[in-house]
């Protein structure tokens, strides 16, 4: 196993406990105000990093595709750190999901440290995406994308039964 893909391993166990813990906890805490929109932009982060867990699972993006595979985990990245600063001012976070959130900053700076010098190779090669899996590996990553992805449809459910709700108290 690489060190790119052992610590994406890790960040993305990490990200999973994160969320089965503490991500209930979330969607009864938040604020009514903002809680479509803060649903709605977690479901976002949850896909996204999905797509990144796939993606490294089972494919190697190489010229243009590279680039795109770096975008989407920058924008993750940058959609992790509102949540964070937003729960955060809304006094939402425990000191337990605050250590969480510090390990999972940790790895995620140390995951994109591993990954800079594959990008360099990966982006000098001719536009391509290789198939193919890193076995059991994968098979921990691919589960750990079903998480994010399970997560990131709860989000968008409670969010579509909060704005049918908003919807029909207006109505009334």
């Amino acid at each position: 196993m690489s060190p790119t893909l052992a610590v994406l391993l890790v960040l993305a166990t990490v990200g999973c406990f994160h969320l089965t813990v503490f991500h209930a906890r979330h969607l009864e805490a938040r604020k009514p105000l903002r809680h479509t929109d803060s649903l709605v932009f977690h479901a976002t982060h949850c896909f996204l990093f999905a797509m990144i867990a796939l993606i490294a699972a089972w494919c190697t993006p190489h010229g243009a595709y590279s680039y795109m595979f770096v975008a989407t985990i920058l924008l993750q990245t940058v959609l992790v750190v509102i949540q964070l600063f937003e729960d955060d001012e809304a006094g939402r976070i425990t000191i337990g999901e605050r250590i969480v959130q510090g390990v999972l900053g940790a790895l995620q700076g140390a995951f994109l440290a591993v990954l800079t010098p594959e990008l360099f190779a990966w982006k000098a090669a001719p536009s391509a995406v290789d198939l193919g899996g890193h076995g059991s590996t994968s098979i921990a990553l691919t589960a750990c994308a079903v998480c994010f992805g399970y997560y990131g449809l709860r989000d968008v459910v409670a969010s579509l039964r909060e704005s049918s709700t908003d919807v029909g108290s207006a109505v009334h």
